[in-house]
């Protein structure tokens, strides 16, 4: 059994101590390509948190946004980072932002952010530009099966991005290899983004999301 560390985001002396220990165990276990560029990926400070565990090597990568504004650009961003196709599941409680994250990815394919709303009632919403979106939302469904019923592989082998709220309830049921995007209420105006990639393409798929939302930022 692989050992499990946690990087608190707050960093300090806890920080470099966890970050230590998972080098270590990194280096004494054979984990594959997650290992390969461990040192960048400990030295990044949007490393929120870590955790080392028999399956490999699971990361957190944050980002603070200050507005609604800053949350369709960061969706914008992540659309034009992300490979294709793409599944991306968003995990947050009601009024965390979840929508505006994806007005702002429908953006980043072509579509016109008008057009995004809240499929909850409708469960799927297609919406077709340069890159088809499909906006699935499982909030009101019972149970996984209600959600295989939608054929939501057949989308998700579409050369589109899907997106999927509520992903937490279903997350069973998505690829291997996806994105879930943790959406915290920092304040009445802050949301803090936590990226957590399953997969080496989706790995550098964030990798490029921070370097773009820094370099706008550092601008």
């Amino acid at each position: 059994m692989g050992g499990m560390f946690i990087v608190p985001a707050q960093g300090g002396e806890d920080l470099t101590k966890e970050k230590t220990q998972i080098r270590t165990s990194l280096a004494n276990r054979d984990h594959g390509a997650a290992a390969v560029n461990i040192n960048l990926l400990l030295a990044t400070k949007e490393v929120h948190s870590l955790q080392l565990k028999q399956g490999g090597l699971i990361v957190d990568f944050a980002v603070v946004t200050h507005s609604e504004i800053e949350t369709r650009r960061l969706g914008t961003i992540v659309a034009r980072c992300l490979p294709r196709p793409a599944v991306i599941g968003l995990v947050g409680t009601l009024g965390a932002g979840k929508t505006r994250l994806v007005q702002g990815i429908a953006w980043g394919c072509g579509v016109h952010e008008a057009a995004v709303i809240s499929p909850t009632f409708v469960l799927i919403h297609e919406y077709p530009g340069e890159v088809p979106v499909f906006h699935f939302d499982v909030y009101r469904l019972r149970d996984v099966t209600e959600f295989l019923d939608l054929g939501p592989d057949e989308y998700f082998l579409r050369p589109g991005i899907s997106v999927i709220e509520w992903a937490d309830r279903v997350q069973e049921c998505l690829p291997l290899q996806h994105l879930i995007v943790e959406i915290e209420i920092v304040s009445d105006s802050d949301r803090r983004f936590l990226f957590r990639p399953a997969g080496q393409e989706y790995l550098a798929a964030v990798d490029r999301i921070l370097e773009k939302w820094n370099s706008d930022h550092t601008a």
